[in-house]
């Protein structure tokens, strides 16, 4: 089955990449004093954080702009991993019904609103391209994917990775 199969609707973004990450976020969300728990001793391996409310991909690039395709499907996808570096997986409540993405700089997130359908969803971040980073880590045609769909909360996983730099 491929990706494609099963999209409600997709949305390509630009997102300014600032401190290695991309923040997925309900468009209500308040922000926390303490986000330790998204730096577990799994994040760096999963390269994505997880904390209550929020997401970060960890990207290959340090600053700079990168393509984010964020899809929302009525399912689970249950595509292959061919042609991506790194997926992983992770549980983000959206109470609002509306999903931002931003750089963890901009605060309140300023980026684009998606109206989603309000509810817990099983969010997995694919990762391609990251061996064409530059050694600055400034430079590069790295880019993500999120898809999202509606699921009960399960924990935080790593589902494939490649061995490949700057990663």
């Amino acid at each position: 089955m491929s990706i494609e199969d099963g999209v409600i609707v997709s949305h390509q973004l630009e997102i300014l990449v600032d401190h290695n990450q991309i923040f997925l976020v309900d468009c209500e969300y308040e922000g926390s004093d303490d986000l330790t728990q998204m730096y577990d001793e799994d994040t760096t391996t999963r390269n994505l954080g997880v904390a209550p409310g929020l997401l970060a991909i960890f990207t290959a690039r340090w600053y700079g702009k990168v393509r984010l395709e964020i899809l929302l499907r009525n399912d689970q996808p249950g595509d292959d991993f061919t042609g991506w570096d790194h997926v992983a997986e992770a549980s983000l409540a959206l109470p609002s019904g509306c999903l931002v993405a931003d750089g963890p700089e901009t605060y309140p997130p300023t980026g684009p609103q998606i109206a989603v359908t309000p509810g817990v969803y099983r969010v997995r971040v694919y990762a391609g391209a990251i061996e064409t980073v530059d050694e600055y880590m400034q430079a590069g045609e790295d880019h993500y994917r999120a898809v999202f769909w509606l699921a009960p909360y399960q924990a935080p996983s790593l589902l494939f990775t490649r061995d490949v730099y700057p990663w």
